[in-house]
């Protein structure tokens, strides 16, 4: 005869007092998704080989019951569609077989019922250019090149003044491009500081 373990003293409190917590007292919106979850849980745990015999059994039990209670109270109905789940309005509502399940919407994390807001530039979890400020904005974020740099956010390159003639350098001084910036100097035979440059000396 097979031995009670303390695996089957646990499955056999659960199914006394967990499960009837769930269907008498628990909200009812929530309790399909939950029901769907331990029953999903309780099927996957029968394989478990650490369970022995006995405690396989009342798992089967537990199972029936939650298979029957979504069955009678959840199957068919789309409570994504009637608005009678529980998900974060910050998270999807997907329909399954028996009830349904949430997940948070991209730039929140949490298990669909509670989403937190995730700050990618914090978190360094953004994909914005090295060259580029990364902006929170949530759910969201923007990436803006930096000074000196140009493209969308994601992709900078340098911004050549020189070349491109948008410095703002004396007609009688040189440009040299020094990414992200650009330095003026006055040209020999001149003086100034590069952006002002007077006189030609000899």
């Amino acid at each position: 005869m097979a031995s009670v373990t303390k695996w089957s003293v646990a499955l056999l409190a659960l199914s006394f007092f967990d499960y009837p917590l769930l269907t008498v007292c628990g909200n009812v919106k929530r309790n399909c998704r939950e029901a769907e979850r331990f029953y999903n849980q309780t099927n996957k745990n029968i394989q478990d080989p650490q369970f022995d015999f006995i405690t396989k059994m009342l798992l089967r039990s537990i199972a029936q019951d939650y298979r029957q209670d979504l069955d009678s109270r959840c199957a068919g109905q789309d409570q994504c569609s009637l608005g009678t789940h529980d998900c974060n309005p910050n998270a999807y509502c997907h329909k399954t077989h028996l009830a349904y399940n949430c997940e948070c919407k991209p730039g929140y994390d949490g298990d669909g019922v509670i989403c937190a807001t995730i700050d990618e530039c914090a978190t360094n979890t953004h994909n914005c250019h090295r060259d580029a400020i990364c902006k929170d904005l949530t759910p969201l974020f923007t990436c803006t090149c930096k000074l000196g740099y140009q493209g969308d956010g994601k992709n900078c390159t340098g911004i050549n003044e020189c070349s491109l003639n948008t410095h703002n350098c004396s007609k009688n001084a040189i440009c040299t491009d020094l990414t992200p910036y650009f330095t003026c100097h006055c040209k020999p035979g001149y003086r100034g500081n590069g952006f002002k440059c007077t006189g030609k000396y000899i």
